[in-house]
C-alpha cells in the first residue's frame, strides 16, 4: 500500500498546493487511457461505410420508394450511432413541416425501413447489414 504524501511534504517542494499535487501520476495516465478507450472513434472504415450508405440511401429515397413526400428529402448526414452496427441518417425536408407532418414522415420512413436495408445489403460488402434509424428535421 503506497504511503500518502503529507501536506507539509508537498509544501516543501512547491509554492502552493494544486489539485494534482500528491496524486500518483500513473493514476492520471490510467484515467486518461480509460476515457480514450470508452470514446467512440470514427476510423476510416466507419466513414467509408457511412458514405456508402449515404449514396445508397440517396438512390433509394429518390425514386425507389414511390412516395412523393420521401422523394423531397435531402440527406444531411449518416453517422455511426454509437458504432457501425447501427447508423443514424438525418434527413432534411425542403419545406418547413409541422410537428404532426414530421411524425407522419417518420412513420412512412419506418415502414420502408426493410426496403432501405435490403438496398444497403446489396450495395455494401459486410457480413451483417447495419441497422439504420432515419429522422427528419426541418430546414434551418
Amino acid at each position: 500500500m503506497p504511503k500518502r504524501t503529507s501536506r507539509r511534504q508537498i509544501l516543501e517542494h512547491c509554492q502552493e498546493i494544486g489539485p494534482e499535487d500528491g496524486v500518483d501520476p500513473r493514476e492520471s495516465i490510467r484515467r486518461a487511457l480509460i476515457e480514450k478507450a470508452t470514446q467512440p472513434k470514427l476510423d476510416r472504415k466507419a466513414l467509408q461505410l457511412c458514405r456508402q450508405v449515404e449514396r445508397t440511401l440517396a438512390f433509394v429515397l429518390s425514386g425507389e420508394l414511390n412516395d412523393d413526400r420521401i422523394r423531397d428529402l435531402q440527406i444531411m448526414s449518416v453517422v455511426p450511432a454509437p458504432h457501425t452496427n447501427h447508423l443514424l441518417a438525418t434527413l432534411q425536408s425542403c419545406v418547413p413541416l409541422e410537428q404532426d407532418e414530421l411524425i407522419e414522415l417518420d412513420a412512412a420512413l419506418a415502414s420502408h425501413k426493410s426496403r432501405v436495408r435490403a438496398a444497403m445489403a446489396a450495395d455494401i460488402n459486410r457480413r451483417k447489414t447495419p441497422d439504420i434509424t432515419m429522422r427528419v428535421v426541418n430546414p434551418s
